[in-house]
């Protein structure tokens, strides 16, 4: 469809020049940017012209008629229109032009409202509209007037195309969506199949967003504050009133919720109550909140659990003065934030700074200088503020409930040896949460490392609804009727208790340094396998991946087996074929050789085989082979396959430190596979 603009329908196996109408001054444009659509594109020159070319059944190219074009041609339109593009994108069959002003303007396929539409139907894609039959020409650019109805108007910063939809980012940060929406793409919880009128994300509303993306069917975007995704797996606890310990009374009506949450988020608000408690001698479980909207109520929880700002717009100065009430600062900058949205547009304010100026005329220049140098300082100052204060705090506000026996209501006893080996048996729990006897003194890990080196228990503290949120291994447990639904005690056996105090900063945190800690990469990716935490799981690959060496490939593909890590195995078997003569003569390949269960060493086998590294039905040993032009059988079940057809294998590698940096398999270390494969 010449979309290639060579003047010619032909395609092209290599990168050819492309031609473009000289400016006035007889030049060729500089073109800063390009976008492509399915059968044209777009380019957008240093003085804001756009040019395009391709196919036109639908008047995608913006030149008034529905004809292809095989060169790039200046959108003359556009010009007329003293319109100045600052950037550009195509949609399958749309196009989308963002103006210097932050305007917007259209022109292209419309069958789903990728063009934007009003309030009223119409038919875009024919051209007609249903309310008055006025003729809509689709086929020039025409500015979308739905940016500036809104109160207060909307400057478009950018702006994405999907297939037959569009993404727009705001001046205040604000995502809006329109157009197609069979997917979900447009992310406005609506199962509508398009939608015509631009429309808010209110999912991603208070998030500094800085980059936005469309794919054909799915959207995607970034913001600053990267820690605040992680509060989302707590969205389902709001109003779950199974786990609830705390209600909160407005106006006749309950909202439940959960210490652990609330009282680590606000601890203004924690104690306050426990000074209530004191004086009233009286054990609190719910607050009452008085002169106060419900939904601003609702609002302030839906901050505390998701760290996102969800609140009515008319509610928005009531939950900033509650904020300020509860020493929420980031929550009130939020606010203030979404406030300034109703503060003059950007032309208003620089009317009046030439007002201003006008008044102003008579002023020394140097005393102008030092007046903007001034301002100057307090907006970087501002800005710096506004950075500290946008940034989220919701993680470093959860870590202080890592193993904490504050509101705990699950109490786990870990040890490294297995149940059957424990020299005593677990006693029933006797604790019982409370808030006012709580002294929030939690096990340092200096104690814990001592605990763990003897054959007693160790004792860790958790809170069933953040477990709930965010392991599905901990979420069955709790949900299914198991015996420790009703206990609220948890045996951990074969495990270090500093490994799994780690794993509980993962489940509360979001905190995956560990797995990048060669000291506990290994022992971490079993955890993790073990208790169905798969992010942090593909995160201890990754780094074991890169860690990949001729002294250590055989003894990690013995770990990928046993913790069913598919990515690992693969680069494991990757390694050992490449460098096949250095592995088999390393001290982990001996050891695999002799202790590695038959179906691993089958796998390895067919692999090299396939490969045409070695003979089918032989796996080298180094230490027979070497130096004889001979190969050893694979280890039989009754010689080498002894340890692995028990309950316990062995390890053939040192601990994770000395396996890592190349140091052997000195210390040989076993694990029980039953966990692991259920």
């Amino acid at each position: 469809r010449c979309q290639l603009g060579l003047g010619h329908r032909y395609n092209q196996d290599q990168p050819s020049l492309v031609r473009f109408p000289d400016t006035p001054d007889g030049r060729q444009p500089h073109i800063v940017a390009v976008a492509c659509g399915e059968q044209h594109t777009l380019e957008l020159d240093s003085e804001g012209r756009v040019y395009s070319h391709g196919g036109n059944v639908f008047g995608q190219l913006g030149h008034g008629n529905t004809r292809s074009c095989s060169r790039p041609k200046l959108i003359q339109s556009l010009v007329d229109q003293s319109v100045k593009a600052v950037a550009i994108d195509c949609g399958s069959h749309h196009s989308v032009v963002v103006a210097e002003d932050g305007s917007v303007w259209t022109f292209g396929c419309a069958e789903y409202g990728q063009l934007g539409g009003l309030t009223e139907y119409s038919d875009w894609s024919g051209g007609n509209s249903a309310v008055g039959g006025v003729q809509e020409a689709f086929n020039i650019p025409r500015r979308m007037p739905q940016f500036d109805k809104m109160d207060p108007p909307r400057k478009i910063q950018s702006i994405c195309c999907g297939h037959l939809f569009n993404l727009v980012r705001t001046q205040f940060d604000e995502i809006l969506s329109y157009g197609w929406n069979a997917g979900g793409n447009l992310g406005t919880g609506t199962k509508r199949a398009y939608q015509l009128v631009p429309t808010a994300v209110d999912v991603l509303r208070g998030e500094p967003i800085s980059s936005i993306a469309a794919g054909a069917r799915h959207s995607v975007a970034v913001s600053n504050t990267a820690l605040t995704g992680f509060a989302f797996d707590f969205k389902v606890d709001l109003e779950h009133e199974t786990l609830a310990d705390i209600t909160f009374e407005v106006r006749g009506r309950k909202l439940p919720a959960h210490k652990v949450v609330v009282f680590s988020r606000c601890p203004y608000l924690r104690s306050a109550m426990l000074m209530t408690e004191r004086f009233c001698r009286t054990k609190l479980n719910s607050h009452a909140m008085e002169n106060v909207q419900f939904h601003t109520v609702k609002a302030l929880l839906t901050y505390l659990y998701t760290d996102q700002l969800k609140c009515p717009d008319h509610l928005i100065g009531e939950l900033g003065r509650l904020a300020r009430l509860y020493r929420l600062p980031r929550l009130s900058y939020l606010c203030s934030a979404h406030g300034k949205m109703g503060t003059p547009s950007k032309s208003n304010s620089k009317q009046a700074t030439t007002k201003k100026e006008i008044h102003a005329s008579s002023a020394s220049s140097s005393s102008s200088s030092v007046s903007e140098r001034n301002t100057l300082i307090r907006m970087r100052e501002q800005m710096k503020q506004d950075r500290e204060l946008g940034a989220s705090q919701f993680c470093t506000d959860l870590s202080s409930m890592v193993n904490n026996p504050s509101f705990a209501d699950v109490v786990f006893h870990v040890s490294e040896l297995d149940l059957d080996e424990l020299a005593i048996p677990i006693p029933p729990s006797s604790f019982h949460a409370s808030s006012s006897s709580c002294t929030d003194q939690k096990i340092k890990s200096n104690s814990t490392s001592s605990i763990s080196s003897s054959c007693d228990p160790c004792t860790m503290y958790a809170h069933k609804v953040v477990l709930i949120s965010r392991c599905e291994y901990f979420r069955t447990i709790f949900q299914s009727g198991f015996l420790e639904q009703s206990t609220g005690v948890i045996p951990i056996t074969g495990m270090r208790p500093a490994i799994f105090e780690m794993i509980l900063r993962y489940i509360y945190t979001g905190d995956d340094s560990m797995s990048k800690d060669p000291d506990f990469a290994v022992e971490i990716l079993f955890a993790a396998d073990r208790f169905l935490l798969g992010s942090l799981k593909q995160m201890c690959e990754i780094f074991l991946e890169q860690s990949l060496d001729v002294d250590n490939a055989a003894s990690l593909l013995v770990i990928s087996d046993q913790c069913s890590a598919p990515r690992l195995k693969v680069a494991c078997l990757s390694m050992i074929r490449f460098s096949w003569e250095e592995v088999r003569e390393s001290a982990a390949y001996r050891e695999f050789v002799t202790d590695a269960p038959e179906s691993l060493c089958w796998d390895l086998d067919d692999y090299l085989s396939a490969k045409q590294v070695i003979e089918h039905g032989t796996v080298a040993d180094a230490r027979g082979a070497k130096g004889k032009g001979e190969a050893s059988q694979i280890p039989s079940t009754s010689t080498a396959g002894s340890a692995s057809s028990a309950s316990l294998v062995a390890v053939p590698m040192a601990a994770s430190a000395a396996m890592l940096s190349g140091g052997g398999s000195s210390i040989p270390l076993a694990y029980n596979t039953s966990w692991n494969r259920t």
